[in-house]
Parts: structure tokens; C-alpha cells; sequence
């Protein structure tokens, strides 16, 4: 959201002012779609530890006291 903050002047640096012109263009279908794939395989991600995670944690805490210091 700080590029809501900047604009670009002819030359390509950026001029600090507020441009609501950039939330349009953040929310627009192509930038929507790309900053929700990272969310997306972040959240898969951690289902994904979570599964392998809880298994695991499970046979760890059923070993016996000399199994579990590896």
C-alpha cells in the first residue's frame, strides 16, 4: 500500500503524493490474482506442516522416555 502514497513524474522518479488512481489499479484483477497466489501457498504450506506435524508429535510423545532424546 505505500505505492498509494507515489506517483512517477515524466523522468521515472517518484513523487510523494496521494493517488487514489494506484488502489484501483492494486485491486484490478491481474494484481488481486498475484498477491493472493503467495497467500494462497503459504496457507497450503502450513496445512500441509500441520498434517506432517501433529503425527509426528503424537509417536514422539508415545515413545518411551529414552526414545524421545534421539
Amino acid at each position: 500500500m505505500l505505492s498509494a502514497f507515489f506517483e512517477r513524474d515524466p523522468l521515472g522518479f517518484f513523487n510523494v503524493a496521494f493517488v487514489r488512481d494506484n488502489y484501483a489499479k492494486f485491486y484490478s484483477s491481474f494484481y488481486f490474482t498475484v498477491s493472493l497466489r503467495p497467500l494462497w501457498s503459504g496457507s497450503l504450506g502450513s496445512l500441509v506442516v500441520v498434517l506432517l506435524a501433529f503425527p509426528a508429535m503424537y509417536i514422539i510423545v508415545d515413545l518411551h522416555r529414552r526414545g524421545q532424546l534421539f
